[in-house]
């Protein structure tokens, strides 16, 4: 019997606790950060979760500058499947029990719930009720299908990338290593290493060196989605090091090509000592999009979120086989990182070129995809999308300065709220992206009648 995917009360408050804390401003706003997080932990598995936590999240949650990663949710045809590639990284993470009711249509959604012990949720769901923007153009499982075999390609080694690997969010590796044949038995996985070839990655793999040298030995692991349309990149940051015994020859067994032809590795090092972004010993350290349009993308998120610019290592050559790139950060450029400051976040929005090594898609391409989406997406008449569950969440201080700034422009957004915990979300779409859809979510700045009148219901046909 498939899940009903009610509400998700779990869901508008997980937050990615070390990081919240360390984002702190003052200490007004951060004394009560720990209780508040303990208590949403507590509250998540209740079927009241939402009412209780009024009283407990009112001037209770920490305070940042900048928008704060919490939760990453994704449209898959598999969730179950989707969830185990993320359980063979993550393995300390744990199942989320949902308010479900099998009163309900089961017809609406299947979803699966991941928590990290930091509070970060990773959302995987099933839809049965969305409307898709692209409907009359693409079919949702013609995409879904699309992808799934153009990465076996890259897989195979035909190809060495596809434009749906535009679409990935950047871990660290955990301090338990990855479970690498649960991994492999779940999905198609890619290793290599930043400037090496094949070969050189896999004699690296297979050495006795143990540790990262000058040349900079950081293996990259890409493992695609099971049933969407996005990677998942892992880094593991000091070469084999911190590789966990057994997992070489696996790794090995995967290497590819590195496929960036055009990357400016000085640029990333600078970068990496500079401001420690792209810095593979963060938990959670970027969110990358696919889009047609990354400088429109980039100007989006600075004029709106404040995020900061940031130099990408990948210019815009218009060469087959080649990335360009456009970065942002969140962060303070002035302070160099030390311990109890806040980690950095970057989003990376990309383009990457059809050639003889990467492909465009497949049958469906991203830019085709992304254009019907435009077309059909009606965000300013209050309708929530199939593709909109492909959100990255970010948790801020107050929504009424972003929502101020989305009506001055006439930017399109989505308002949902959740009535009894007076939180509330809105949500926007990055210029010409896929998945490129982001969550502003608070508990500040929204009255409790707006978020009456527009209360999330997965159930609902927009």
């Amino acid at each position: 019997m498939k899940h009903v995917f009610l509400m998700l009360p779990h869901l508008m408050v997980s937050v990615y606790s070390d990081t919240l804390q360390q984002r702190c401003v003052s200490s007004h706003a951060c004394m009560h950060a720990s209780s508040f997080l303990q208590t949403v932990v507590a509250l998540e598995s209740s079927p009241d979760a939402s009412a209780q936590l009024a009283a407990s999240s009112r001037g209770a949650a920490a305070r940042s500058l900048f928008p704060i990663p919490v939760a990453r949710s994704y449209l898959t045809s598999d969730p179950e499947a989707a969830a185990a590639a993320y359980l063979a990284i993550f393995r300390d993470a744990v199942r989320v029990p949902q308010n479900l009711s099998a009163a309900e249509e089961p017809s609406c959604a299947n979803i699966t719930v991941l928590r990290l012990p930091t509070g970060v949720s990773f959302t995987f769901v099933q839809d049965g009720r969305k409307p898709n923007p692209a409907e009359e153009a693409i079919p949702v499982q013609t995409v879904l299908d699309s992808a799934a075999a153009d990465m076996k390609r890259v897989k195979q080694g035909e190809v060495l990338w596809t434009q749906w690997e535009d679409n990935h969010d950047g871990y660290g590796l955990p301090p338990l290593g990855a479970d690498m044949s649960a991994l492999v038995n779940e999905t198609d996985v890619v290793t290599y290493i930043v400037s090496k070839t094949k070969k050189e990655t896999q004699t690296f793999l297979k050495s006795s060196v143990t540790t990262r040298d000058d040349t900079g030995y950081s293996v990259i692991l890409r493992f695609w989605l099971p049933g969407g349309f996005s990677t998942v990149e892992v880094g593991i940051p000091t070469g084999k090091s911190v590789i966990i015994p057994g997992m070489e020859k696996t790794l090995a067994s995967v290497a590819q090509d590195d496929p960036d032809f055009n990357r400016q590795v000085a640029t990333d090092y600078d970068l990496l000592v500079s401001r420690h972004l792209n810095d593979f010993n963060f938990p959670w350290f970027k969110a990358t999009t696919a889009t047609s349009d990354p400088a429109a993308a980039k100007s989006f998120v600075m004029k709106y979120l404040g995020a900061r610019s940031v130099t990408s290592p990948y210019i815009n050559t218009g060469q087959p086989d080649s990335h360009y790139a456009e970065w942002v950060a969140f962060d303070n450029p002035n302070l160099a990182y030390e311990a109890g400051q806040p980690d950095p976040f970057m989003m990376h929005f990309v383009l990457s070129y059809p050639g003889k090594h990467f492909t465009s898609g497949g049958q469906v391409t991203t830019s085709a995809l992304s254009e019907a989406i435009a077309q059909g997406r009606n965000l300013s008449a209050n309708v929530f999308d199939t593709y909109m569950y492909n959100a990255l969440t970010l948790w801020v201080l107050d929504l009424a300065p972003y929502i101020a700034r989305f009506k001055a422009d006439a930017v399109p957004y989505l308002l949902r709220g959740w009535p009894a915990s007076g939180v509330a979300g809105v949500f926007v779409t990055l210029p010409g992206a896929v998945a490129g859809v982001i969550e502003l979510r608070s508990d500040r700045g929204v009255d409790s009648a707006t978020i009456a009148a527009n209360p999330w219901d997965a159930c609902s046909k927009s």
